[in-house]
């Protein structure tokens, strides 16, 4: 389904062990936050069943869907509607600025919104500001599924961390906007059986050439591309997975999300000719929907002038790329993320620096009065994983 084309890199896989990384990667019983590399078999075929007859209640009874949440929350459904397409109008909402929430409320005066609110811990402050603004400027109770039906809960696993809950929190919004679930679903428990062995695994090769690219060439940025517009979303994604998984200790890759051939106009003269401290990561897809023979030469061609200047070009090539292979390309990722970043000795799965700035915030008077009226309650409270 996908593989990895190293041979523009000069550099290749052999020498780096990755058995114990694996092995720890792999054990759930543990408290390290890695039962998601689990979820493709404990969300089980009713649950996605629910997510689609909660969707099917959406779709009928309101006009809009918000989708308020903050970092993979909105990223990983956004990503996928993007590029699948979505049947139902949706607007994904995470800000402190009141003028972004005032102007998407007033595209949909009089109409009926349905609020997909998503925290993993509970105590996002964005997610909730993002409510209470919503509310605010409405002037009225809000119409969610919850307030007129009975209340749906939808649980993320315990020991499942926030970047790693794609699953958890997208197939709800996903099913709403029309794209196929089950077939997602189904991608997903492929990669995992395709990315459960330590050996001839594509997902470790990518994370080893990372690795290598980082700490034996010295590179320390990444930029990561395709010639698919469609694809912008998913490089939101998969740029605060890594960043948030690797960045710590004075560690990691800077990861730098990049639209070609948009961005070729933008910032291809200085990836020709610039400071040499980035490789290059391109995703392809050799079966895309609709078949264009001047993106596919602007993609060969853009390999080549970049690798003749010197620019380490790493290539991960997907089969095709429907609602299947999203599901796929989700688990490639945080498998690859998770793998990378116990390679350079780092935790993936904790975030210190964004829960110092989250504490600095609440330090301040003005907002700790604030945040005591809303309705997450306080913010001191261990969180609920649910």
């Amino acid at each position: 389904m996908i593989k990895v084309d190293l041979s523009n890199t000069k550099i290749d896989v052999d020498g780096v062990d990755v058995s114990e990384a694996h092995k720890k990667l792999r054990d759930i019983s543990a408290e390290n936050w890695n039962v998601w590399v689990e979820t493709p078999n404990k969300i089980t075929d009713a649950e996605i069943d629910r997510f689609l007859k909660t969707a099917e209640e959406i779709r009928k009874n309101f006009d809009v869907l918000f989708v308020v949440g903050s970092g993979g929350n909105y990223t990983s459904p956004f990503a996928a509607a993007q590029f699948l397409g979505s049947e139902f109008p949706i607007e994904y909402l995470v800000s402190f600025d009141p003028m972004t929430i005032e102007r998407a409320l007033k595209r949909w005066k009089g109409k009926r919104i349905c609020v997909n609110l998503s925290s993993k811990s509970g105590t996002t402050l964005e997610t909730y500001s993002t409510f209470d603004t919503i509310k605010s400027f409405v002037k009225r109770t809000i119409m969610t599924l919850g307030e007129k039906y009975k209340k749906r809960d939808f649980t993320v696993f315990e020991g499942v961390g926030g970047r790693y809950s794609a699953r958890d929190v997208m197939y709800l919004p996903l099913a709403v906007a029309g794209v196929d679930i089950k077939a997602m679903h189904e991608g997903a428990r492929a990669a995992y059986k395709d990315l459960k062995s330590p050996y001839d695994n594509e997902a470790y090769k990518y994370a080893i050439a990372r690795y290598k690219l980082h700490t034996q060439v010295k590179k320390s940025v990444e930029f990561f591309a395709s010639f698919y517009d469609g694809l912008e979303g998913f490089g939101r994604w998969w740029q605060p997975l890594f960043s948030e998984s690797e960045g710590k200790d004075g560690k990691g890759l800077l990861p730098v999300p990049l639209l070609y051939s948009r961005d070729l106009h933008t910032m291809g003269q200085y990836v020709q000719q610039g400071n040499p401290i980035f490789f290059e990561t391109i995703l392809n897809i050799a079966k895309p929907p609709v078949e264009s023979k001047l993106n596919l030469a602007a993609f060969k061609g853009t390999v080549k002038a970049h690798a003749d200047a010197g620019v380490p070009v790493v290539i991960i090539n997907i089969d095709r790329l429907d609602a299947y292979g999203f599901g796929y390309l989700f688990y490639f990722f945080e498998i690859a993320c998770a793998m990378s970043a116990m390679l350079l000795g780092v935790n993936p799965f904790n975030q210190p620096g964004v829960e110092f700035y989250k504490k600095e915030m609440l330090d301040n008077p003005e907002i700790a009065d604030y945040v005591k009226k809303l309705p997450m309650g306080s913010m001191t409270k261990t969180p609920k994983r649910s």
